[in-house]
C-alpha cells in the first residue's frame, strides 16, 4: 500500500520498487482494499492511509533508533 501511495497511484511503478509483477501488485492491493474498508478513490481515505502508514513507521523507527 505505501509503494502505491507512495507513486501517486502508478501501479507499475509500485510494482517495480517492491520487485513483483504489476499483475501481482494489482491483485495485492485489491485484497488490501476487500480485507479493509478503504476506497482508494476517495482522496481523504487515501491521505488518511498514508498519514497512518507513515507514523506507523516513524513509531516503529523511533522505538528501533537509527538505521
Amino acid at each position: 500500500m505505501r509503494a502505491w501511495l507512495d507513486a501517486f497511484g502508478d501501479t507499475v511503478a509500485a510494482a517495480a520498487a517492491m520487485y513483483v509483477h504489476p499483475n501481482t501488485f494489482r491483485y495485492r492491493l485489491r485484497r488490501v482494499t476487500e480485507v479493509g474498508p478503504l476506497d482508494l478513490h476517495d482522496p481523504d481515505a487515501r491521505f488518511a492511509a498514508m498519514l497512518e502508514l507513515r507514523l506507523a513507521a516513524r513509531a516503529t523507527s523511533d522505538r528501533t533508533g537509527p538505521p
